[in-house]
């Protein structure tokens, strides 16, 4: 589900198209041409890497570009070479298809399916900001290959399994209130289940200092989320059904 793509129009659905086609290919320098607003290029940017999470080798924070208004170069930075991609993929495409997706897959409904995701990461993903590899910390290779990450890169992972099973799943992106009071930046999913979209929050639910994990935030509505979390809500598809 490419939410984020749904956000834009015109010049900027444009750009979104040239930053994802360049990404794909691993461009180190991508170009646009035509008009377009400056103030577009970041927020774009972002919105293609929180729509597709398989681009878990773009440095979200090492782009650069320039441009007079009618021709646009992005420089974009790489967490990993390309014959380090090519073995990550591997990796994941191996974890998935021989461990994850036969559980995901048995004959269940859309929720049961959802649950599997929901529980596989809670359950096996640490919450930590101390990584063993630095560059994992915000994309699904923490989650899936090293079961660490933080809110980003659970979220991110969390839409990568739903996106397989074609399981419409958004990445939010918006704030939060942590244990200590203190309201910071956070990530997050809303996920459709039978047309009726729901809040939920892998990171909020995994494992913590030992404790094990739960469900006091998966598929909730606006309001209950709203009592710690902030986002755009004229971002994102309301969430008023109350979970049964």
């Amino acid at each position: 589900m490419k939410h984020h793509y749904t956000l834009t129009d015109g010049i900027q659905r444009k750009l979104y198209d040239s930053i994802y086609r360049g990404l794909v290919k691993q461009k180190p320098e991508i170009t646009f041409r035509g008009w377009f607003d400056s103030s577009d290029i970041i927020p774009v940017f972002k919105y293609v890497l929180l729509d597709h999470p398989s681009l878990f080798y773009v440095n979200a924070s090492g782009i650069e570009y320039s441009g007079d208004g009618r021709k646009l170069s992005i420089h974009v930075e790489y967490s990993y070479g390309k014959h380090e991609i090519s073995g990550l993929r591997q990796k994941i495409k191996e974890k998935v298809g021989l461990s994850l997706l036969p559980m995901l897959l048995r004959e269940s409904n859309a929720y049961e399916q959802e649950k599997r995701i929901y529980d596989y990461i809670t359950q096996n993903t640490e919450y930590s900001r101390v990584f063993r590899d630095e560059k994992s910390n915000y994309n699904i290779i923490g989650p899936l290959l090293f079961d660490q990450s933080v809110c980003e890169g659970s979220a991110k992972a969390f839409k990568y399994l739903c996106d397989i099973i074609k399981l419409p799943c958004i990445v939010v992106a918006g704030s939060a209130i942590d244990t200590y009071g203190h309201n910071e930046l956070h990530a997050w999913n809303i996920v459709s289940i039978e047309k009726r979209y729901y809040q939920t929050d892998v990171t909020w639910d995994s494992m913590k200092d030992g404790r094990k994990s739960g469900h006091n935030y998966f598929n909730l509505t606006d309001e209950e989320m709203k009592k710690d979390h902030s986002w755009d809500i004229a971002l994102y598809p309301k969430c008023n059904t109350k979970f049964p």
